[in-house]
């Protein structure tokens, strides 16, 4: 493959996200190929034409175009024959047995049958077929390409859908082009400021305020084992003059899939520093030791709509820590913090109301035999959309603040769901999260809110694990996908947090010198400059994405 330029890079960022989606997430457990297929068909309703697996890989390794293959290419840009090209030989780090332990998960099992729907073919033999091929596709020692895939599709003739095909590409390409404009669009809404980053970089220093680290496990609600940590306000250090120091407010960190504590244990251990008690907990079902348990076949497949049931289990630490600690930590002042899933959790612990028929009537388009779905937090929340505890109100009225990062939250979340929050809240969202989108999943939720004191946090070119701690545990694709500048990320995420606790539960003004009567910018120009906004109407969002 020839080397690719920085514009050539930007020609392609959407393709590459293609890929990583295919390569990172397409899972589903199936019998290895026997034979191989030896062309690719292109259908649109009763035309079709066929074009040899090995004229494809030539194109790919040398950039020979056959007389088959030029058929293809010809009404292509040369933008769009380099992405092509591209996005057929990208080798992903993963093996067979990373690609077959996947293979195995219930969120793998419904995103290969959205793929299955490009093939023509019944899906009894495609599914099985596509999964094998990505099985075998990855052995080679770079890891796997698509190109491989296809060449190690059991059947001889791979017939692909054309209009659904381009009726997938345009949604993506619609989608990577809005992934663009969607912070500018945003700085265009209405007078900002452009603020200083000096106050951010000060709220980010740790405190003075000493603690101690408490580990300690509880029982869930369906007997399972809960791990958590507490972070615990010692007493050396009263306010002058008092005896003794006043319980600290508590603050809950809820963690998202395949992650635990440690993810958001450096914000934890900061805002301790900064006089708060703290607790964080491992959700039993979607833990990253649960996760790899299952996958090893070391622990059994936890029900697909467990994580639903996860604000239950942060009522019962806040319970544990009152019991634990009542003279450090006062559980009548709670803030919450969450991520992904945990972002879900938070929300939900707010005061939003889960819309159960509103998440089935959503989840019927990935049963549409015309429509593909990867948005990958759609899938996480339609894998049975119709086995579900029907339990509509999680919230807990001792948590007075939310702050959710990156969450999940549509279709599970409607207008009506955000508009019966109950607590303050402050969205996190990175334009270049594609697990759970910024549109969808953050900025839609956001305006649905009738509660003015709520705060929108957008980090232009943050991903979905920009804020998160200990990823080097994570997959190599994964890593790849972490975004610029981490520590700045995880830095500024320390200092408005502190920020919007100290305003929310402590009556501080601290915020209002980051946020005056309009929005603000920071680091502006920086690879992850940033905005924060007080409203979000719909004129806006609609101008955002129209």
């Amino acid at each position: 493959m020839p080397a690719l330029t920085m514009q050539d890079q930007q020609r392609i960022k959407g393709f590459r996200w293609v890929t990583s989606i295919l390569a990172g997430l397409l899972v589903q457990l199936a019998t290895p190929p026997l034979q191989a297929a030896e062309r690719v068909v292109f259908r649109i309703g009763e035309l079709q034409r066929s074009v040899p697996v090995a004229d494809l890989a030539s194109f790919v390794s040398t950039g020979k175009v056959s007389e088959n293959v030029a058929f293809i290419l010809d009404p292509l840009s040369k933008e769009d024959r380099l992405a092509l090209r591209f996005g057929l030989g990208r080798a992903f780090p993963v093996t067979s047995l990373e690609v077959s332990d996947f293979l195995q998960t219930a969120m793998g099992g419904v995103l290969v049958r959205q793929f299955a729907k490009l093939v023509d073919g019944p899906k009894n033999e495609v599914v099985p077929a596509l999964s094998g091929a990505l099985i075998l596709g990855a052995n080679r020692s770079d890891g796997l390409r698509l190109i491989d895939v296809l060449q190690q599709y059991p059947l001889e003739n791979l017939i692909i859908g054309v209009p659904k095909v381009m009726n997938l590409a345009r949604r993506l390409s619609d989608q990577f082009e809005l992934e663009g404009d969607i912070f500018p669009r945003l700085v265009a809404q209405g007078p900002k400021s452009q603020i200083p980053s000096t106050a951010l970089d000060q709220l980010a220093q740790p405190g003075n305020s000493s603690f101690s680290r408490e580990g300690f496990s509880f029982q869930g609600p369906a007997g399972n084992t809960i791990k958590a940590i507490a972070l615990v306000p010692s007493s050396a250090n009263p306010p002058a003059g008092s005896a003794s120091a006043p319980p600290a407010p508590l603050i809950v960190l809820a963690p998202g899939l395949n992650t635990d504590f440690n993810a958001l244990l450096y914000l934890g251990e900061h805002l301790a520093s900064r006089g708060y008690g703290v607790a964080a907990l491992n959700f039993p079902d979607t833990s990253a030791n649960r996760v790899s348990a299952t996958i090893q076949g070391l622990a059994a497949i936890p029900p697909p709509n467990a994580w639903f049931n996860q604000p239950l289990d942060v009522s019962l630490l806040i319970d544990q820590v009152a019991s634990r600690w009542p003279k450090q930590i006062d559980t009548s002042r709670v803030g919450a913090l969450g991520q992904s899933l945990g972002g879900y959790t938070v929300l939900a612990l707010g005061g939003a109301r889960l819309d159960w028929a509103h998440l089935e009537r959503s989840c019927a388009v990935i049963n549409d035999p015309a429509e593909v779905e990867i948005n990958p937090a759609i899938l996480w929340q339609c894998q049975a959309p119709g086995n579900v505890v029907k339990r509509s109100d999680f919230s807990d009225p001792r948590i007075k603040v939310v702050i959710a990062v990156n969450p999940v939250s549509t279709p599970t979340f409607t207008k009506a769901s955000m508009q019966a929050m109950k607590a303050p809240v402050m969205i996190v969202s990175g334009t270049k999260d594609i697990f759970a989108p910024p549109i969808s999943q953050q900025l839609i939720p956001y305006s649905s809110l009738s509660n003015n004191d709520s705060l929108l946090a957008v980090f232009d070119n943050a991903t979905h694990l920009s804020f998160l701690a200990a990823t080097g545990k994570l997959p190599v694709w994964l890593i790849g996908l972490i975004g610029p500048d981490q520590q700045q990320a995880q830095s500024d995420l320390k200092a408005l947090s502190l920020a919007f606790f100290d305003q929310k539960l402590l009556g501080q003004g601290t915020m209002g010198a980051l946020l005056p009567s309009q929005d603000a910018l920071f680091r502006v120009g920086q690879p992850l400059q940033f905005l924060l906004k007080r409203e979000l109407p719909p004129a806006q969002l609609k101008a955002i994405d129209p």
